[in-house]
């Protein structure tokens, strides 16, 4: 009869490393006809479609008017905003599809920072 002997060595999730939550950053050009009022409103509704699904916004700043190298949507200048978030890659994909569909928004490019 052979006996069950306890198994040797670590168990099999200590020392794993948990990965940690991964920050992006989200740089989006707005329509420049807006008044300041509506671009902060578009950064309030970022802010609030990210926090309620679970994300930490670390910072979302207008970052300046610049004329836009080819005409977005008729619009030859925008205003650039940049946010940056740690959050998980489904909530991104979300942030992504809303940001499409807001009218508002010209462009928008999510990327995933280096964990360097």
């Amino acid at each position: 009869m052979a006996f069950l002997l306890p198994r040797w060595g670590p168990h099999k999730t200590i020392g794993r490393r948990i990965p940690p939550i991964p920050d992006y950053e989200i740089m989006f050009i707005v329509d420049p006809t807006l008044s300041d009022t509506d671009v902060e409103n578009v950064q309030e509704r970022l802010r609030e479609l990210a926090v309620s699904r679970g994300a930490e916004v670390t910072s979302l700043a207008v970052w300046e008017r610049r004329r836009l190298a080819y005409p977005i949507k008729g619009r030859r200048d925008g205003i650039y905003l940049l946010a940056e978030i740690k959050t998980e890659a489904p909530v991104v994909k979300e942030l992504d599809e809303q940001l499409s569909v807001t009218e508002s928004v010209l462009r928008h490019m999510i990327i995933r920072k280096d964990e360097d």
